[in-house]
């Protein structure tokens, strides 16, 4: 961990007097970063929700950049949110991830099939009357499949003022010091939170009563209120580990006086160097550095800006130049050239597109290299960095690693569980747990030895023959060689007629040779059974006539309709009844 220093940002002294305490907690992380491609990026769905210049990133350069490297990226990722700055800006991203983007929120859950709600990613019709106050609504179709994100939002008219939090310099609250203004518990002595969710819906207005600062009118943003508005998001990112998170910083924008770009670039540098210190899981201003590994700024912004030959800057981007800092490239007289200044359609230009996507894939700048006559720089590709960070510490490891299945087998009146897993030398022991709605303490009822056989995908199962209840719900207890425990995906079982219809998860997950689909139907009726791939193409089909009230399954041996083996990758399967009822998973193929 580097040693961390007081400094004062002086260039912002207009903005803010607060004290910068600490360097960024991914500089201290990153000192050892793991270029190579990721054990399990075959796995991973990627989307990139944005709106203006991402779209002009993404047709660039990026999704070709992300797709090189092997990434899956959501098949609809082109496709411009069309509803313009006011509902795209800073303060809407805390009620997107809310409310929309199939995060959990108390009981409900969003999640979208459209804009085509049988299965086509291409654009549709839309859905409703108001869809454009979702943005899944309008582009995104099965958000749970998701787990990688990554959101740029667009700046509220380009209009961010310069009131901010404030702090008293002193040692505490994480190096802080007490917050003496900027927040709605600061300012007005009100939670923050209950600020955040005074809206239910990103074209609702905030409770401005509650926050005599916090005049979030549609037309410009503080930033107090953008930081307070991130600050709620890891709350909302800290629940959800198995996804990761990457806040992409918006370009500097066209049409920016000096002072907005001014207080734009200080949300850049907040965003990389301090968000992740000023965790407030309280609401109350107090801040600790964020626990887990599955959210990663991007400084979109300067990675394209005219630095001004500021040599902080060129050494504490926190992306990776061959052959280390600094990274000057766009040091350059000509400062009209560069960022905010650049007044092109593409906004920003071509050129600077491609540099940031070269940032973010690796490869060399040739871009920028032309256009300001220097010798093009190369870089490691920043995303392999930041998954495999989150790989090895909070992301599939223990979540998605491990998959849980089971099955209630009636002629010998067992439950059946089923699960598989890759690096098991990580593992020492599994406990099988039980709990049911009668039994409602989770019980463990067996011990298995982890195998340790390296790099191979195991498949374990163990029969449950002690049934009396009607309803089970299973889960694993991993139980690391360190010591360290954490717990598999739950599944419940129902034991007798099934009482809902009901798509399992296929096993094993990946798989090589086939695998198992099984599902229950509440009552008799015919099925069919849908292969995709994430562009939607059918992949395969199974039908099958009347079928009784119970328990059944397919076997995939991962051929397609022309008896060719598909390729690896991620797929969907979607199991639809005779009367319309559908659910659909997502499965990987992995040989």
């Amino acid at each position: 961990m580097k040693q961390k220093s007081l400094f004062l940002v002086i260039v912002f002294l207009s903005i803010s007097s607060a004290l910068y305490p600490q360097h960024s907690l991914l500089q201290e992380e990153f000192s050892n970063p793991n270029f190579s491609p990721p054990q399990f990026l075959n796995t991973h769905v990627l989307n990139f929700f944005h709106h203006s210049c991402g779209g002009n990133l993404l047709d660039d350069a990026l999704a070709a950049g992300l797709g090189n490297l092997g990434y899956h990226l959501h098949s609809c990722i082109y496709t411009q949110y069309e509803y313009e700055n006011v509902l795209t800006d800073y303060r809407h991203w805390y009620k997107r991830f809310q409310r929309e983007l199939g995060i959990r929120s108390g009981s409900h859950y969003y999640v979208f099939e459209g804009p085509d709600q049988d299965l086509n990613p291409a654009l549709g019709d839309r859905i409703d009357d108001d869809y454009q106050d979702f943005m899944l609504n309008y582009y995104e179709f099965d958000a749970e499949f998701m787990d990688i994100i990554i959101f740029k939002s667009c700046y509220p008219n380009s209009a961010v003022s310069s009131y901010d939090t404030d702090y008293d310099g002193t040692s505490g609250n994480n190096g802080y010091g007490h917050v003496t203004a900027g927040t709605p518990n600061a300012d007005d002595g009100v939670n923050n939170f209950t600020y955040l969710n005074s809206t239910s819906s990103v074209d609702d207005p905030y409770d401005d009563s509650i926050w005599s600062q916090g005049q979030w009118d549609g037309t410009e943003s503080s930033l107090a209120q953008l930081k307070t508005a991130y600050r709620g998001m890891l709350s909302i990112f800290a629940a959800h580990p198995d996804i990761l998170f990457i806040a992409m910083q918006a370009a500097p924008m066209v049409y920016l006086t000096n002072a907005q770009a001014n207080n734009c670039r200080e949300f850049a540098r907040w965003l990389r160097e301090d968000w992740l210190h000023q965790y407030d899981p309280s609401g109350t201003d107090q801040f600790q550095d964020y626990p887990h590994k599955n959210v990663v700024p991007f400084d979109f912004h300067n990675s394209i800006a005219w630095t001004g030959d500021d040599s902080r800057l060129d050494n504490e981007y926190f992306w990776f130049p061959q052959n280390g800092h600094p990274d000057n490239m766009l040091d350059n007289s000509n400062s009209s050239k560069i960022g905010r200044n650049a007044g092109s359609e593409d906004h920003p230009e071509s050129w600077l597109n491609n540099r940031a996507a070269t940032l973010f894939c690796g490869g060399t700048d040739n871009a920028s290299a032309e256009q300001l006559h220097k010798t093009p720089k190369t870089y490691q590709p920043w995303i392999h960095a930041v998954v495999n960070r989150w790989e090895v510490s909070q992301g599939p490891t223990a979540v998605n690693l491990v998959q849980l299945a089971a099955q209630y087998v009636a002629s010998n009146g067992r439950v059946k569980l089923f699960w598989s897993f890759r690096s098991p030398d990580q593992y020492e022991n599994f406990y099988v747990q039980r709990r049911s709605p009668m039994h409602p303490d989770w019980t463990n009822i067996a011990c298995l030895e982890a195998d340790t056989h390296e790099n191979e995908r195991l498949n374990y199962s163990f029969d449950d023959n002690t049934i009396i209840d009607d309803v089970y719900i299973y889960r694993l207890k991993l139980v690391q060689v360190t010591g360290s425990v954490s717990y598999s995906n739950e599944v419940q079982v129902n034991i007798g007629t099934p009482v809902d219809f009901i798509l399992n998860q296929n096993y094993p997950n990946p798989f090589n040779h086939n695998t198992k689909i099984t599902y229950s139907l509440s009552q008799p009726s015919s099925v069919s059974l849908i292969i995709y791939n994430l562009l939607g193409h059918e992949i395969m089909a199974f039908q099958r006539d009347l079928q009784s009230a119970g328990f059944h399954e397919i076997i995939w041996d991962g051929f397609d309709q022309t008896n060719a083996v598909v390729p690896n990758g991620v797929y969907l399967y979607k199991l639809r009844t005779g009367d319309q009822r559908s659910m659909i998973r997502k499965m990987t193929v992995l040989k």
